[in-house]
């Protein structure tokens, strides 16, 4: 049986629509004149929800190797939106957590980002947002026993 799907297209609409919605989700996120990168925002969300992260742990979670991730905490520290805590048994390991400025932004991207789905979303019918959820959480379980 011949495969019906042109895989080429359907991967140029993914792509298409992660570019898209970066797009909203980043127009949205300017905090008192300070725009947010999607990089940004992806750490600061990574950072909350942990409430306290190792920086090791945070790269692994970002998918990032440790000198990349302390880039961009160093930026977002220099921004006042973390700051590093050193554990007082072992001087060498640094946690990282949201400030109060950071807390507030992280609450103004999980609004954002409320209004963003909103608005996507009720392009669809009840019955079709059904359906795009269970897909989309099909989609997001499976995809790690995808071998590549």
């Amino acid at each position: 049986m011949s495969d019906v799907f042109d895989y080429n297209f359907i991967s140029d609409v993914i792509m298409d629509l992660l570019k898209k919605y970066n797009k909203m989700e980043s127009s949205r996120y300017i905090y008192r004149d300070y725009p947010l990168t999607m990089s940004e925002i992806y750490y600061i969300l990574a950072i909350q929800n942990s409430q306290k992260k190792s920086m090791t742990d945070l790269a692994k979670n970002v998918d990032v190797n440790l000198s990349t991730a302390t880039s961009m905490i160093d930026k977002l520290t220099r921004n006042g939106l973390v700051e590093r805590i050193r554990d007082l048994e072992d001087r060498r390991q640094v946690f990282v957590q949201l400030t109060s400025k950071g807390e507030e932004i992280y609450t103004s991207i999980i609004e954002s980002r409320k209004i963003v789905m909103e608005k996507l979303f009720s392009l669809f019918t009840p019955e079709e947002k059904i359906w795009v959820y269970h897909i989309l959480l099909k989609l997001h379980q499976k995809i790690n026993d995808v071998e590549l």
